[in-house]
């Protein structure tokens, strides 16, 4: 949903640096040591011409258990605001805590039923952020939240997977939670 041009909350360079950080979990390779000890705290939230500026990246985690260092890392070098989650592969016995850092950010999950261990959305964002899980989920992989920020309009945000390309019903339920 969110593109590099549309947030504008990164530069190509950092894009790289996350995607090749998550990418080299994947292949069994390691990016180095972390590049902070824990997860850096902003004084005050950036700005654009006078309104509040978000960092927020997009990953496809397939098990967000397995990479969990990797977000991790991921974390800590890009520093987002709020990270949007697709295939996290979590379910009811998985608590957040060991997975996300929920000493500094919400978290909000949507897994997937029972016997289907992959799939899975989330959304997490700092704890400074007014946010709120939103009704307007159906029948599909999506997660809605809704942001609140001072001298800004509410943004709406999304987790959405679609499992396959072939999958009609799963973008016909997309397509209900805009309307």
């Amino acid at each position: 949903m969110f593109t590099q041009q549309s947030c504008n909350s990164m530069e190509q360079h950092d894009y790289i640096s996350s995607f090749n950080l998550l990418y080299a979990s994947n292949s069994g390779s390691s990016p180095g040591m972390p590049i902070h000890q824990s997860t850096p705290t902003r004084k005050s939230r950036p700005t654009v011409k006078g309104r509040p500026h978000l960092n927020i990246v997009n990953v496809n985690c397939q098990s967000a258990s397995a990479k969990r260092l990797s977000l991790e890392r991921l974390i800590s070098h890009q520093r987002p605001d709020i990270v949007i989650g697709t295939e996290s592969w979590l379910h009811a016995g998985i608590e957040n805590k060991t997975i996300f850092p929920t000493d500094v950010y919400q978290v909000f999950r949507r897994d997937r039923e029972k016997g289907n261990t992959m799939g899975g959305v989330f959304i997490f964002a700092e704890e400074e952020l007014t946010i709120t899980r939103e009704e307007l989920e159906t029948d599909s992989e999506l997660l809605w939240c809704r942001v609140e920020m001072q001298g800004s309009k509410s943004l709406h945000i999304a987790a959405y997977y679609r499992p396959n390309e072939k999958d009609e019903h799963s973008l016909d339920e997309l397509e209900k939670s805009l309307h």
